[in-house]
């Protein structure tokens, strides 16, 4: 299973990583290409911080947090090699979004987003790095609310039975 956890990341940072270079290449800064009329559309900016731009220009506290976040997961996903799919994916998921804005970070200084669904009242724009720790965050929460110890208890069960 850890191989998905490697393969996982190196594609879904390709994918983010590929995603940033074609804003930055076909939109100019504060362009935008709208895809979906008063719904959605692709606007290139730049965030010199971390979410809603908390911390802006803080590299400093931003780069060796993510590197903690990164480093920390892969050594927990070596030494535990958990078995469920479902924790595999959101840790794959956070790490992703983490690497990809973290590259973003160490080479641009500041990281590329372009999703902006401002017709839909949401007042943030962002990336899939973004997408990927968010959706990531929101799966290891549920594992661990509602599946973590269902199978915990399953696991004493079944010990208790030998």
């Amino acid at each position: 299973m850890l191989i998905f956890y490697f393969v996982g990341i190196i594609l879904l940072t390709i994918i983010d990583q590929l995603s940033k270079w074609l804003v930055c290449r076909y939109i100019p800064e504060q362009g935008s290409i709208t895809i979906w009329k008063d719904i959605f559309s692709l606007t290139h900016i730049k965030n010199p911080g971390a979410g809603m731009g908390l911390l802006a220009g803080q590299l400093w506290i931003l780069i060796p947090i993510a590197a903690l976040v990164i480093l920390g997961i892969t050594v927990y996903m070596i030494k535990k090699k958990p078995s469920s799919s479902l924790l595999i994916t959101s840790l794959t998921l956070v790490v992703s979004g983490a690497l990809g804005n973290l590259i973003d970070r160490i080479f641009r200084g500041e990281v590329v987003d372009f999703l902006n669904f401002s017709g839909l009242y949401f007042p943030y724009i962002f990336n899939l790095a973004d997408c990927f720790v968010v959706c990531g965050a929101f799966l290891l929460a549920f594992y661990i609310i509602f599946v973590e110890g269902k199978e915990k208890k399953s696991k004493e069960t079944e010990e208790g039975k030998e």
